[in-house]
C-alpha cells in the first residue's frame, strides 16, 4: 500500500491529484481554514463522487468547534484531529498520527489490486 499525503488548497490540484494518482492508495489529509477553498468543500466533493467516495478523509485543523466537527462528520470524514497550538504539543501529535496512519489500510479504487 502507498500512502500519499495531501494537503490541499484548490480544488484544480484536487483533480490534477486524482488524476495522475489514480492507481494509488491514498489519504487525503485537509485543513478546514484553507486559502482559495476550505477543506470542508474538498471533503464534500469528495465524498459526492461515486468513484472517490470511499476514500478515507482525515481533518486536521485547529478548528475545534463541535459544529465544524459534527459537519465533517456529517460529509464523511474518517477522523477529526484538532490540531495543538503549542509547536512541541503538534509535534507530539505529528508523530501520533503517523503511527494511526501507519497501521490503518485504505481503500483501492475499484477494480484495482
Amino acid at each position: 500500500m502507498t500512502l500519499v499525503f495531501v494537503i490541499l488548497g484548490r480544488i484544480i490540484k484536487l483533480k490534477s491529484i486524482f488524476k495522475r494518482l489514480h492507481f494509488i492508495s491514498f489519504l487525503p489529509t485537509l485543513d478546514i481554514n484553507m486559502p482559495g477553498i476550505d477543506g470542508v468543500e474538498v471533503l464534500r466533493q469528495i465524498k459526492s463522487d461515486p468513484k472517490k467516495r470511499k476514500i478515507p478523509v482525515i481533518m486536521l485543523t485547529t478548528t475545534d468547534d463541535p459544529r465544524e466537527v459534527d459537519r465533517c462528520y456529517a460529509l464523511g470524514c474518517s477522523s477529526y484531529i484538532t490540531k495543538p497550538v503549542d509547536p512541541k504539543a503538534f509535534l507530539e501529535a505529528i508523530n501520533r498520527i503517523g503511527l494511526f496512519i501507519s497501521i490503518i489500510s485504505v481503500p483501492s479504487e475499484e477494480g484495482q489490486k
